[in-house]
């Protein structure tokens, strides 16, 4: 088994090959790093290697990039391994993956999770059942192999070992003892994110993202290369405090709506689903809470009135901050 991408050189810092991103633009593409993945693809045919290329944007690609990812594995016999959750679970994952990134967007205020769940609705119902459906029409139902994701931790299996063991049939042995002694043994090192919305918390994302809309209402901008910085620098002037906070739970959140889909996905590939457990999946989703910042309390506090003009003039007048000039 030969995984693409073995030295980083085609790979972003979420280990993403930047294939991918090519394929869901192939009208548009130089075909850069799709050359070097059909380059590494005839190279492993011919030493008779299996290969596995696993990437999260494939899921996001059109039916175009799928049908040319199929003409590109001709010489292979593929697996199309899919982790399937809740989808309101999933929307969840988003929010919390995507909330973060657009903390210094120029957008405008970030909206709480249901009005983003509201907003995402349709694209959450239909997220898994596009996938599914277009991979399924390209590769052919039979090439689908759908991974339950709580259905597998209720029955206390680990997807790697899912993965790589019961799909893939090696390392079972290795694996056995868990991920960290084979990593250890062929000296991979789990490589820390240090992005600045790498480990950041609802309720922080949502103070940056009032300090950072206010500071673009006075002309001024947070470059990219100091928004850990600033991050830093926020997170300090919080210090021990209790920010306002709101907090809800999964299960009162739009479930009933994202159910219907789920279900329709159980029932259609019902033979492709490994640890199929529904009661797994709703129970997974009824135990979750979504905790971010009560914005309007945020904003009519007069203690943290006060904190946000403290934050602002101290940003205005560091080097973290760039301003337009005011002329008179």
């Amino acid at each position: 088994m030969q995984p693409w991408g073995l030295g980083f050189k085609h790979l972003n810092h979420k280990m993403q090959s930047f294939f991918s991103f090519e394929l869901k633009n192939l009208n548009s593409t130089d075909f850069r790093y799709l050359n070097h993945l059909k380059t590494f693809l005839h190279v492993a045919h011919q030493q008779h290697h299996n290969v596995l290329i696993s990437n999260e944007e494939l899921s996001l690609i059109p039916l175009d990039g799928a049908s040319y990812l199929r003409n590109m594995v001709h010489n292979f016999q593929p697996k199309v391994v899919i982790t399937f959750r809740d989808s309101l679970s999933h929307a969840l994952s988003n929010y919390h993956h995507v909330y973060p990134r657009f903390a210094f967007s120029d957008r405008g205020s970030l909206p709480d999770f249901r009005r983003f769940k509201h907003d995402t609705l349709e694209s959450t119902r239909n997220y898994y059942t596009n996938m599914l459906d277009m991979f399924a029409k390209e590769f052919g139902v039979e090439s689908l192999v759908i991974i339950d994701y709580d259905g597998a931790i209720a029955a206390k299996k680990d997807l790697v070992h899912i993965i790589l063991c019961e799909i893939c049939k090696i390392l079972c042995e290795d694996l056995s003892q868990g991920l960290d002694p084979l990593l250890e043994r062929e000296n991979i090192t789990k490589i820390d994110d240090n992005r600045a919305d790498s480990h950041m918390s609802l309720p922080l994302a949502g103070v940056i993202s009032e300090i950072n809309v206010s500071m673009l209402r006075k002309k001024c901008t947070i470059p990219v290369t100091c928004h850990k910085e600033v991050t830093d620098f926020i997170l300090s002037m919080i210090g021990n405090q209790t920010l306002p906070t709101m907090t809800n739970n999964l299960s009162t959140i739009f479930h009933k709506e994202t159910l219907i889909g789920d279900d329709m996905i159980r029932k259609k590939y019902k033979s492709q689903i490994l640890y199929d457990n529904r009661n797994a999946s709703i129970a997974a989703v009824e135990g979750q809470v979504v905790t971010e910042l009560d914005f309007d309390r945020f904003r009519s506090d007069p203690y943290w009135q006060k904190w946000t003009r403290d934050v602002k003039s101290s940003l205005v007048n560091s080097t973290m901050v760039a301003c337009e000039p005011i002329h008179s």
